[in-house]
């Protein structure tokens, strides 16, 4: 049994299919197959149930993959370990985080992290918040930074950091636009333009409305907050997000939201168990430095050791 055959396995269990697997891996699909067929060989059992050119693992195939993500990420986190003994000032952090946090933190806090450490770079992979919680099960993110904070297993360890207002935006012509402050049920007629199902802000918005009782009626879904700061600027509804950076005349009205209150909690998580280099831990250490020490959001409030989001 070779290191490359579990490699190979994995991408297989992954994929579900050889064809496809084949070509991730660069490498033909005859070639692969016959990788597949000396590993069962090797194990004395079949790992697959096959299904034309698609591959569905069996009870034998779930059972060894379990122990064969395990014995590749320890030899990952080998290799990245002696990486970091190595050279203790360069490395690639693999960092997620929520859309919502891609315009103004994520930047905020990458570049004033390579002032100190300019040999650092980064993986990053933006999603909704519990698509990076998954990654960073998977192992494929060593920190995670997301709005809300969603629940964790007992693996992953998670810090709240700040809460952030949100506000109602509306259009130019909205009938409550010169308004300063809104009751949320002041706006059960209206049309709403929302991120997609499954992002945190998206939850929160359901959430907010229901405390206000009523359900929104959604016109258009989108997946970047700058994308619905544009639907509403032209009319296409009303939207809770976070405030705009650097408003201008031609930033859409926002209002401040008075009942229900509407906050939400930014949170950074990682898995202690996994190893981490010191470059990570070091900028692991700067992102909770930068929240309690700084105000890197227009009205953010910085968690304390006795506060809650």
């Amino acid at each position: 049994m070779e290191l490359q055959q579990l490699e190979y396995f994995r991408v297989v269990a992954r994929t579900q299919h050889v064809t496809q697997a084949a070509e991730e891996l660069g490498i033909t699909q005859p070639a692969l197959s016959r990788a597949m067929a000396r590993l069962e060989r090797d194990l004395g059992a079949a790992l697959f149930d096959h299904r034309g050119r698609s591959v569905k693992l069996n009870r034998y195939g779930e059972a060894f993959l379990r122990h064969v993500e395990r014995a590749l990420g320890a030899i990952e986190e080998g290799r990245r370990e002696l990486t970091d003994l190595s050279d203790r000032d360069a490395g690639v952090i693999a960092f997620g985080f929520a859309h919502a946090l891609g315009t103004r933190v994520v930047p905020d806090l990458i570049a004033a992290f390579r002032q100190q450490h300019p040999r650092a770079r980064f993986q990053l992979l933006q999603n909704a918040s519990h698509i990076i919680l998954a990654e960073l099960e998977a192992g494929d993110v060593d920190l995670a930074l997301v709005s809300p904070v969603p629940p964790t297993s007992e693996r992953i360890e998670s810090i709240e950091l700040a809460s952030e207002e949100l506000f109602l935006v509306v259009p130019h012509d909205h009938r409550l636009a010169k308004r300063r402050t809104v009751r949320l049920a002041e706006l059960r007629d209206d049309t709403f333009v929302c991120l997609r199902q499954g992002y945190g802000l998206r939850t929160l918005t359901d959430h907010f409305c229901a405390q206000a009782g009523f359900a929104p009626k959604i016109a258009f879904e989108g997946e970047e907050i700058a994308t619905l700061r544009g639907l509403v600027a032209v009319g296409l509804g009303v939207a809770i997000i976070p405030a705009a950076g650097s408003p201008s005349e031609s930033t859409p009205p926002q209002l401040r939201i008075t009942e229900p209150v509407c906050r939400r909690s930014i949170g950074l998580m990682w898995e202690p168990a996994r190893y981490q280099p010191e470059l990570t831990q070091q900028f692991r250490h700067h992102i909770i430095a930068s929240f309690r020490g700084e105000t890197l959001l227009s009205d953010v409030r910085v968690m304390g050791d006795s506060e809650t989001a």
